[in-house]
């Protein structure tokens, strides 16, 4: 089962580089391109970050299947959850590039704190739903 998983992850990741290498930027393509980052990150299933609002190490791991995505000018937006150990929630936030076809993690941010900014965006019209 796990041969098989590696396998299709392997697939999937082959069939999304060429996805992007031809400049699309469809939900689904963007949607494999965030859970990879996302499983780039993980260290024996679980994210580590530094809560800065409450000043400790955290281990977590991603709740969501399907991240809400927003599009800004010349940049996209995950929206993903993540749950530690205690059953507390953390936003978290991706920011996503194009250039030349290849899409980048530019910025993660983590927590409520981090969230104000996307928050910001949201309320003066700079991103919008996909």
């Amino acid at each position: 089962m796990k041969k098989a998983a590696s396998v299709f992850l392997f697939a999937i990741s082959i069939w999304s580089s060429a996805a992007w290498t031809q400049g699309s930027t469809d939900k689904v393509s963007l949607q494999i391109f965030v859970d990879q980052h996302i499983e780039s990150l993980m260290v024996n299933g679980r994210i580590m970050f530094i809560d800065f609002d409450n000043l400790k190490s955290v281990s977590s791991v991603p709740v969501d299947n399907h991240p809400l995505m927003f599009r800004g000018d010349g940049f996209y937006v995950a929206c993903i959850t993540l749950l530690d150990e205690e059953g507390k929630e953390y936003p978290v936030d991706l920011y996503i590039y194009e250039h030349d076809g290849k899409l980048t993690v530019s910025d993660i941010t983590f927590g409520e704190a981090g969230r104000e900014d996307f928050r910001r965006l949201a309320k003066s019209g700079a991103v919008e739903k996909l």
